[in-house]
């Protein structure tokens, strides 16, 4: 089958180099939209192929794995409850559910499960090999553009780009999504090094392990040197006989990794070394210090379980963790220690929390059950007699500590390229590890059912994806400061960005922005008909931003400014009494009495 499938197995490669590597941080407002767009679109690509090519033919899955039947019952429920969060609320929350529900079901379907079985088809026999040492290529690309970037040396985005206090987003956008990356590689590189035979190999190999560390390193992420960590120690107990084997050179290894970290320098963009990153986070977890990274989780953290206690079987439903949050928070804002951490967070900064808060019990019993597979599948495989064992303790390590990573703080794992990263990696270790007997094919119509479901999926999907990417590149043109101010200009940029991408909660705020600002102009003019007209369409674009995400207190707060404006005082009120709930420490948007 994978041999009249050439053209899949290209298509993949050119997804692995495209993606990861392909990132534009001053095209949109999202940074990762480009890399989004490139692979939801391929692997949309990729399974439309694949189908079609076997309308007329039964299809008989090449790889099967204890693991596909659980993931999928996984990705149904994360869809119940999805479907349960909007029959629970009413209008206010609905259209917000739908929009960022939809999101999050993309990623679970797509990017998550979709490459997971992507790899587990294409990523067999002489294609895994192929696989694994691109992946391992690509990864090298972008480690040692994250180290020049450490250093201060950026042939791409010159010095103006500084996001993360001198921490290298490399090709990923984001620190924090590389050193997830190399978690899950570190291990498999290492494997490489291991079974070297020749000098020429074993220099070579160890270069890149040592390249990975250091880029790691220079990424400052706490929670991934801790998943490294944990991702090694697992192993080295599962290829002990590997290490044993080559035990002067693995102690030569460590001691270099060692003096790596201990003699790391400043960073020329000013992030702090390794053992004060390492002070900070210890200051704040033991109370000498207030340290926002830390408390800021702290109350993520309880936002987070407060929404599971309220739904404990199901939770609040998959990809709602964003537009409900901000609701948990506002109380935790009155308390001191949590004043100055007021924050929009899209995702619950710890694995079972970010499962629990969204899908409940049964989403979280779900997810251990196909931890309790893989970690059962791994001892099975390391106690047999494969000669595969040695790479499946390498990819199953780099797996643990990207999962060890998400545990304490990271949220890589719900991120377009690591998350992707992490399901093919896990395809490819299940097909190795657990792979079942070939079971009935399908039959032709229950094929023919699927593929017309998928095609069209597609063709209703991915024009949306890349109206969506146009969409955000206006809306950082129209909002660039030059343009702020500009007149017609910036309107016209933003009402084309707003069609494209009409339920774009920033797109939105900022046209309701421009209207405010022009009425509050023509008011202090003294022109009564073009403050109401810009009143109406400010009022207009703030209700547009609200459906799309009903979770802003600025939104609230500028509503109820424009709403007192055309007095419609009951609709101020409301307005102003849910923008301090949302931030009780803001004073009242609007000069009238929020009690009648």
């Amino acid at each position: 089958m994978l041999g009249q499938h050439r053209a899949l197995v290209g298509w993949a490669s050119i997804i692995h180099v495209v993606a990861p590597l392909f990132f534009f941080t001053q095209l949109t407002q999202n940074p990762y939209s480009i890399q989004i767009l490139i692979l939801h679109v391929g692997l949309w690509a990729a399974w439309c192929w694949i189908l079609l090519t076997h309308w007329n033919c039964a299809f008989s899955w090449p790889a099967r794995t204890w693991i596909d039947k659980p993931l999928l019952a996984l990705g149904g429920w994360a869809t119940l409850t999805w479907l349960l969060s909007m029959g629970r609320h009413g209008d206010f929350f609905r259209p917000g559910l739908w929009h960022e529900g939809l999101r999050g079901q993309l990623f679970v379907w797509v990017n998550a499960i979709g490459a997971f079985f992507l790899s587990a088809l294409v990523a067999t026999g002489d294609r895994a090999f192929f696989f694994r040492r691109l992946l391992l290529a690509v990864a090298g690309v972008s480690a040692v553009y994250g180290i020049a970037q450490f250093l201060g040396v950026d042939p791409i985005w010159g010095s103006q780009l500084n996001p993360f206090a001198g921490r290298p987003i490399s090709t990923y956008g984001n620190p924090n999504f590389l050193s997830s990356a190399l978690v899950l590689f570190i291990p498999l590189a290492l494997h490489e090094w291991l079974k070297s035979r020749s000098i020429g190999a074993s220099v070579g190999w160890g270069t890149l392990v040592l390249v990975y560390v250091a880029a790691l390193v220079a990424t400052m992420t706490r929670s991934s040197w801790i998943g490294l960590a944990g991702g090694l120690a697992v192993f080295v107990v599962l290829d002990r006989a590997q290490f044993r084997r080559k035990l002067p050179w693995v102690t030569l290894m460590a001691g270099i990794l060692a003096a790596l970290v201990l003699f790391w320098p400043t960073s020329e963009l000013g992030a702090a070394r390794p053992i004060h990153r390492m002070v900070e986070l210890w200051n704040g977890v033991t109370g000498q210090s207030v340290y926002a990274s830390w408390h800021q989780r702290l109350m993520i953290w309880r936002c987070a379980w407060d929404m599971w206690a309220e739904n404990p079987l199901t939770g609040k439903g998959w990809g709602s963790f964003e537009l409900f949050f901000p609701y948990y928070q506002g109380r935790w804002l009155l308390l001191d220690l949590f004043q100055t951490f007021k924050t929009h967070s899209n995702n619950a900064h710890n694995l079972i929390l970010e499962i629990g808060s969204q899908t409940g019990l049964v989403g979280l019993g779900l997810g251990v059950l196909l931890a309790l597979i893989t970690v059962r599948g791994q001892i099975q495989h390391t106690r047999s007699t494969s000669a595969e064992k040695s790479l499946t303790s390498a990819l199953f390590a780099g797996m643990v500590g990207m999962v060890i990573d998400n545990l304490f703080g990271n949220v890589s794992l719900f991120f377009a390229i690591p998350g992707f990263l992490f399901f093919w990696v896990w395809g490819q270790w299940a097909v190795l590890a657990l792979s079942r007997p070939a079971q009935t094919p399908w039959s032709r119509w229950a094929l023919r059912g699927l593929t017309l479901l998928v095609v069209l999926a597609a063709v209703w999907i991915m024009p949306i994806l890349v109206r969506a990417f146009m969409g955000e590149a206006g809306y950082l043109r129209a909002t660039q400061p030059a343009r702020l101010n500009s007149g017609r200009g910036g309107e016209e940029q933003l009402l084309r960005a707003q069609r494209l991408k009409p339920h774009d909660v920033h797109i939105n705020f900022e046209l309701g922005n421009l209207y405010s600002r022009r009425m509050i102009d023509a008011q202090s003019r003294g022109y009564e008909i073009e403050t109401a007209t810009n009143a109406e369409k400010a009022w207009a674009a703030y209700t547009q931003a609200l459906r799309s995400n009903p979770s802003y207190d600025e939104i609230f707060s500028a509503r109820a400014r424009t709403a007192e404006a055309l007095r419609r005082i009951p609709q101020a009120r409301q307005d102003a009494r849910l923008a301090r709930l949302l931030d009780p420490r803001q004073a009242p948007a609007v000069s009238i009495p929020l009690d009648p």
